[in-house]
């Protein structure tokens, strides 16, 4: 039985007008980070072949890929009801081997001419699961795994163990941002929020050698490394800026109370400069009003003052 990924979609279902973008960005997404497979798309869903030594691999790409609400492991079978409850069975099997005991099964019939409805295929192939593995039991409100039935002109899909992803939308219909990335937990935390909106991240670190050591350094790139994982296999840059002479010339001309926005915008002006040779319009912050005492909105607006771009 040659098995695959079945991925499923929410909010790019949404998009009406755009959503054959959407699948698309999707789809080359998928594909740019697994290499060596075949990425088809069918009505409402998206089927990942990989070589069967690769199906791991796959599953944790799906499970880091933005605009995926949620994938499982399927197969396709033919409209015959033997051929379905043999698929059906043996699927249920590998979820049994896993310990899982009870289950349910779902059918959505989109190929009308089917004969039997859904309310009708359901209780048959649980029968047979039941029959076929006495250990299982069947569980219709929380159920340890479900066997999902779609009848489809193509085919019979069935499929089961679904595990659900991050969702929202792929990383590139959004266009380009840059990250200013520092060593804390806001700003990365506000970069893999931007990619889930389908923001296609570059970031800008500034470090003060030698008040600031290679361990800070090591862990600004280490969450670099851990968003660049999220970005649809783009490709993501981190610009690091030695900023140290630029501090020691804001604290010899500036009053210590005006020093730290200075900088920052000193921070934002550069930031605007690398922007602009890249075509990026928008920069990415882990600004949080009123965290801090230099975090007001005055302050805040007078940062944003040295910048065309749009800061989110």
């Amino acid at each position: 039985m040659d098995r695959f990924v079945v991925v499923r979609y929410g909010e790019i279902a949404l998009k009406q007008g755009n959503r054959k973008l959407f699948e698309k960005v999707l789809s080359n997404n998928i594909k740019r980070q697994l290499g060596k497979s075949t990425v088809e798309r069918i009505r409402g869903r998206i089927i990942v072949t990989v070589p069967s030594d690769k199906l791991q691999t796959a599953t944790e790409v799906m499970s880091r890929t933005f605009g995926i609400q949620n994938y499982s492991l399927g197969t396709w079978t033919t409209y015959d009801l033997e051929d379905i409850y043999l698929t059906s069975t043996e699927l249920a099997r590998r979820e049994v081997e896993r310990g899982k005991r009870t289950f349910k099964v779902e059918t959505r019939r989109l190929d009308k001419r089917f004969p039997l409805k859904s309310i009708e295929l359901n209780p048959l192939v649980g029968e047979r699961i039941l029959e076929k593995i006495p250990e299982t039991s069947v569980d219709l409100h929380n159920p340890d795994f479900k066997i999902e039935i779609e009848i489809r002109d193509e085919g019979v899909l069935i499929s089961c163990g679904k595990t659900t992803a991050n969702g929202g939308l792929p990383v590139g219909v959004s266009g380009r941002a840059i990250l200013l990335l520092s060593g804390g937990i806001d700003s990365p935390v506000s970069g893999w929020l931007a990619q889930k909106r389908g923001l296609d991240l570059d970031a800008i670190h500034f470090s003060s050698p030698p008040y600031t050591g290679e361990k800070a350094f090591d862990k600004v790139l280490s969450l670099a490394k851990s968003l660049s994982l999220y970005n649809g296999g783009r490709e993501f840059r981190l610009y690091s800026i030695h900023f140290t002479e630029a501090q020691i010339a804001v604290h010899k001309h500036v009053e210590e109370r005006y020093s730290l926005i200075c900088q920052r915008r000193l921070m934002m002006k550069i930031t605007n400069r690398i922007a602009e040779r890249n075509r990026i319009i928008a920069v990415v912050t882990g600004e949080n009003l009123g965290q801090v005492a230099s975090q007001t909105l005055e302050n805040l607006r007078v940062i944003e003052e040295q910048t065309d771009l749009i800061v989110l």
